[in-house]
């Protein structure tokens, strides 16, 4: 039998790890915290290995019981992390890392509308090395593209309706409103990015005082034409 006790475990989420123990024929996480898990909820787990590979739910069954999760296998080294869902819904769960040394690493992955998936808590303690090179190249990739949209949209922009927007560099913007006469500032902090038939669409949102507005972009081979909203009514053409 191995026992890794957590000298030091992190108290930030809502679950926090106890120790972990390593018998011939099983594998028991200790753990509290606010969450529970229970057969009514329909909790479950999912297994990986030193490597974060998924291992098959074939090779083992779990149960929880008193602040544990009673994992039987048969291969019991070969279970490193585990992932712990509190119910059936899968909307938020725990993720956990490195179960066989005396500091493990966790993060709760949220599901947010509009977003996807966030995970909460130190990604850097939590991420391979090859995961972490991987983020970095990812973000290295974004922060590229967002810097080629930018340039689409610096310009004066000016719409059949006679409304205009004039989007600097700084991502500042200036929108006037013929209709109502009037003019107000603005700034677009966040771009998407979507693949349309033959075009590249673009979302970019504008932040207005305690509201925000999307508005898109779309580019052909030879054209950019900005739009106030997804159905491509009120289109603006940049004057170069």
């Amino acid at each position: 039998m191995t026992v890794y006790k957590y000298k030091d475990p992190d108290k930030s989420h809502d679950i926090v790890l106890k120790k972990t123990v390593y018998k011939d024929d099983s594998v028991i996480i200790y753990f509290s915290g606010d969450t529970e898990f229970s057969k009514e909820a329909k909790s479950s787990i999912e297994c990986f290995d030193k490597d974060g590979k998924k291992i098959s739910e074939s090779k083992y069954s779990f149960k929880f019981k008193d602040g544990q999760v009673i994992i039987k296998t048969s291969n019991p080294e070969k279970i490193s992390g585990v992932y712990l869902y509190p119910d059936e819904y899968h909307d938020m769960y725990f993720m956990i890392r490195y179960l066989d040394s005396d500091d493990y690493a966790i993060l709760t992955n949220y599901f947010v509308y509009d977003l996807g998936w966030s995970p909460s808590g130190d990604e850097d303690k939590y991420l391979f090395e090859s995961e972490k090179k991987e983020r970095e190249d990812n973000a290295a990739e974004a922060a590229r593209i967002d810097s080629e949209a930018m340039e689409m949209l610096v310009g004066h922009w000016v719409c059949e309706n006679g409304n205009t927007i004039d989007i600097t560099e700084d991502h500042e913007c200036k929108v006037y409103i013929a209709e109502d006469d009037y003019e107000y500032e603005d700034y677009f902090y966040r771009i998407y990015y979507y693949f349309e038939d033959s075009l590249n669409a673009y979302e970019f949102t504008c932040s207005t005082g305690d509201t925000t507005a999307p508005r898109w972009f779309y580019m052909s081979s030879d054209k950019i034409y900005l739009y106030d909203d997804k159905d491509m009514e009120n289109k603006y053409v940049r004057e170069d």
